[in-house]
């Protein structure tokens, strides 16, 4: 997460961010999973303040490229996200300087936000897939 879909998200971490953001979404964040099992397995709220602390740490991120990595990355992406901006992800890709680097866009994620790539609860038909690109990353050398 290099940047929200929304780009008002970058409000959060300016002069009085945090303060609006309470005024505006009070204690809590809350929405609604997409089906049972979400709802059960994930968190479906929590303190407005922990979307500050996120962006902060986007904010740190993106503050620091162009970047050099000692690890090897791998970076895999929805262009159809809409929860981060696949863009910007793809721009930081670029500015990233790693021993080895791959980008893997994956468009046919079944959740229905595309941000979600592989997992039972939102996208099963594409976690074999998923899984199979992180364990050929891995093992080439």
């Amino acid at each position: 997460n290099l940047q929200p879909i929304d780009p008002k998200s970058n409000w959060l971490t300016r002069p009085l961010g945090p303060l609006l953001a309470h005024l505006v979404s009070g204690d809590t964040r809350r929405w609604t999973p997409h089906n049972e099992a979400q709802g059960r397995y994930w968190s479906t709220s929590y303190p407005t303040s922990a979307v500050v602390e996120v962006m902060r740490l986007v904010d740190f991120v993106r503050n620091r490229l162009p970047m050099v990595l000692r690890q090897d990355l791998l970076v895999l992406v929805s262009p159809d996200d809409s929860v981060v901006s696949a863009a910007v992800t793809r721009d930081a890709f670029a500015k990233l300087d790693a021993p080895s680097k791959r980008l893997i866009e994956f468009e046919d994620a079944q959740d229905p936000s595309r941000h979600v790539l592989a997992g039972d609860i939102l996208s099963p038909d594409t976690t074999e897939a998923v899984a199979s690109q992180i364990v050929e990353f891995v093992r080439t050398p």
